[in-house]
């Protein structure tokens, strides 16, 4: 049972670092190009994605949104209203840029 715990564990941690050292830049041009909009939502005091790689990973070109909050990587489960209404109306912008690409498309 320790040894699966401590596997389990060690293993959770590889995947984390994974994750967080992982170039995101090709995953978000893909989706880009498939059409699929994309918004950032990025703690401020986060350390394991610090903002310094996502703003060299990430431009403007690449996203519809870009959201900077207060606190770390964990602040979502300490105030997960807040974020959610802001997930929410993140989501609410995509979906009027989407709306307006249509529209401008169809003209």
């Amino acid at each position: 049972m320790r040894m699966y715990l401590w596997k389990t564990i060690a293993q959770t941690f590889a995947e984390a670092r994974a994750i967080a050292q992982a170039d995101i830049r090709d995953m978000l041009v893909d989706l880009r190009r498939r059409g699929t909009r994309i918004a950032v939502i990025h703690g401020a005091d986060d350390r394991l994605f610090r903002i310094e790689k996502i703003q060299a990973n990430v431009d403007t070109g690449m996203v519809d949104g870009f959201y900077c909050v207060a606190g770390g990587h964990q602040q979502i489960l300490l105030e997960p209203t807040s974020h959610a209404r802001l997930a929410n109306n993140a989501l609410l912008a995509l979906g009027r840029k989407r709306d307006q690409f249509n529209a401008a498309r169809a003209q």
